[in-house]
């Protein structure tokens, strides 16, 4: 959301126009917010980002990360946007390996577990204004 028009949960969608990738998460979330103005629906997030910088929309919608991606990256969202608040989805992320490939499978888990012991995951996340766990 814009830094100025910060928006800290799904209450302050109400009466806003929002933008959201079509069938994601993010849409699914705001279509239950009872009360926002419209929601405008991208093939992109991308797109609904550039609707923001034009105005014709008051907010956007999509997983935490990204966002924080899309404004870190560009001067001018970073100027202008932040990840002001959140709605809880139950968005989960997974990786997959065969099942045969036991031996990558322990080696990821071996890694992500040093990754949050040595404070590398929270270090990222600290990086990109993130929260997680």
């Amino acid at each position: 959301t814009p830094k100025d028009k910060p928006i800290a949960d799904a209450a302050g969608l109400v009466g806003k126009i929002v933008g959201v990738q079509v069938d994601t998460t993010g849409q699914f979330a705001v279509e239950e917010v009872q009360g926002v103005k419209e929601i405008k629906k991208y093939d992109t997030i991308l797109a609904a980002f550039q609707d923001l910088a034009a105005g014709r929309v008051e907010a956007v919608v999509n997983d935490e990360p990204v966002n924080a991606y899309i404004i870190e990256t560009n001067a001018d969202y970073k100027a202008k946007f932040a990840n002001t608040g959140s709605i809880m989805t139950d968005n989960s992320y997974g990786y997959a390996v065969t099942k045969e490939n036991t031996e990558l499978l322990a080696a990821l888990n071996a890694a992500l577990k040093e990754l949050r012991a040595e404070g590398v995951y929270q270090k990222i996340l600290d990086k990109w204004g993130l929260t997680g766990n």
